[in-house]
């Protein structure tokens, strides 16, 4: 009977000596961006023009691209175009819901001699319905 004693001390003993661990996790709820853009706007690159080459007309295509589950109207303006005698003039050039497509075009006419020679900034913004306005900047040069 001694031994059954002893056998339940030992059996007390290391019951006491386990400890639970604490629970001290804190639950932080991160909300994450949503994975893809609603939009993208694809061919955005710089223009040179050449102003020995007399009347010439170059565009810069744009693909305004559906991303993600967030379907919306999207306007595409353009600012920053010194004056032409024809080409896209500042202001919204085109509406739609993604995917479509549109173009700015840049006209320099050596005879008129409107457009000096130099670089300009261009501004490129596209405005979601839902997400929001998105900025492109490049340069037309005119060399």
């Amino acid at each position: 009977m001694r031994k059954l004693y002893i056998f339940m001390l030992g059996g007390l003993l290391f019951l006491g000596a386990c400890t639970k661990p604490s629970n001290n996790t804190t639950n932080n709820t991160t909300v994450l961006p949503a994975a893809n853009p609603a939009f993208t706007v694809d061919g955005i690159n710089d223009i040179t023009l050449d102003h020995t080459q007399g009347y010439i007309t170059t565009t810069l295509p744009l693909v305004i691209e559906y991303q993600d589950s967030v379907q919306q109207t999207v306007t595409v303006s353009v600012s920053g175009i010194p004056a032409t005698a024809g080409g896209t003039q500042n202001g919204v050039i085109a509406t739609g819901v993604p995917t479509f497509n549109t173009s700015i075009a840049f006209t320099y006419n050596r005879d008129s001699h409107i457009i000096p020679v130099g670089t300009y900034p261009i501004t490129v913004t596209c405005t979601g319905s839902l997400s929001g306005a998105k900025t492109f900047k490049f340069n037309f040069t005119v060399y």
